[in-house]
């Protein structure tokens, strides 16, 4: 007993070598440390940490790959998910298997949900992919996107479908408008997706607050990471005290830019995008993990390492789990 430690990890406790059961995968597009600074200098404490910095583990992937030193946002996240930096952004892509087919043995329920994503940057052109891996047709996928003639729909309101392979659009999107809000749309989708049984892997791919980014929208920037931090810290409130779940963050064509000084500078940023100096996107990605197997994620990678980085447990701790 008096030669026993407590280990920990960022000052908290924290089990070692956990593989996950339940993965939750927000991958947001441009998003970088710094521009926590959108929603603490707008709050009444400016010492009150958002959700993300409460991670266990902030690493940074390398982000490109063979052919780009700057990969285009899918090319990004499909290299994290298939684990592999041979990424043209055509159908060559998802012939690879995706990260939850790295385990052959284990059997993962997968649901991907889209905000913001145009038809041309959506995972869903896998489907139309003939010689795609057929771990492309695992996911149920839900998209905010209006739909169009004789499609599924799924509304916040009525009763979530989880057909496998079934494509479902948000009938509150009307042209380039979706009345109901990303936050209430996941949990009314995660409720319905985690009352089944399994294993589970959610993913939520946002390419809203880049674009807001983009057109020096700061106040729809700010309103929109606000909403995904809601996301985050809900996640957190509801699996967090779970030590089979993973929750993890990744990013891709992080969009650099200098804040300006202060005082008036800022309230004019605030207000209309001045004063701002962008730059051109970061070769580095922040990565933020919370729970089991977060330790993975500690560190400088390459984007490429992080599907591969879920279920990796040291050779010994494999050969200790086998014999207890």
């Amino acid at each position: 007993m008096s030669c026993s430690r407590i280990q920990t990890i960022n000052l908290k406790e924290h089990s070692f070598g956990r593989t996950p059961d339940t993965i939750i995968w927000l991958q947001i597009a441009g998003l970088q440390e710094e521009h926590f600074a959108l929603l603490r200098f707008n709050l009444q404490a400016s010492n009150k940490m958002t959700s993300f910095e409460k991670s266990t583990c902030l690493g940074k992937a390398w982000a490109f790959n063979l052919y780009d030193l700057r990969p285009k946002v899918k090319s990004s996240f499909v290299s994290q998910m298939v684990g592999s930096n041979n990424i043209k952004s055509t159908c060559q892509d998802y012939k690879q298997d995706p990260f939850w087919k790295i385990d052959k043995d284990e059997a993962y329920s997968v649901g991907i949900f889209e905000m913001g994503v145009d038809k041309r940057n959506s995972v869903l052109e896998s489907q139309q992919c003939p010689e795609r891996s057929s771990s492309w047709n695992d996911p149920v996928y839900w998209v905010m996107r209006p739909p169009g003639v004789n499609k599924k729909t799924f509304h916040y309101q009525e009763k979530i479908q989880l057909d496998k392979g079934g494509v479902y659009f948000d009938k509150s999107c009307k042209a380039n408008i979706c009345f109901a809000s990303p936050f209430v749309n996941v949990k009314k989708i995660w409720n319905k997706f985690s009352s089944n049984s399994g294993k589970k892997v959610f993913i939520l791919r946002d390419e809203t607050y880049l674009k807001a980014l983009m057109k020096k929208d700061i106040s729809s920037a700010r309103e929109m990471l606000g909403e995904l931090e809601k996301i985050h810290s809900w996640f957190n409130q509801k699996l967090g005290n779970k030590s089979n779940t993973l929750i993890l963050v990744t990013s891709a064509k992080v969009r650099d830019f200098e804040f300006p000084r202060n005082g008036k500078e800022w309230a004019e940023f605030e207000k209309s995008g001045k004063h701002v100096i962008y730059r051109n996107s970061s070769l580095l990605s922040p990565v933020f993990a919370s729970g089991a197997s977060s330790e993975n994620f500690c560190g400088i990678f390459n984007e490429n390492e992080i599907g591969k980085r879920f279920f990796w447990v040291p050779k010994r701790k494999r050969f200790d789990l086998f014999n207890f």
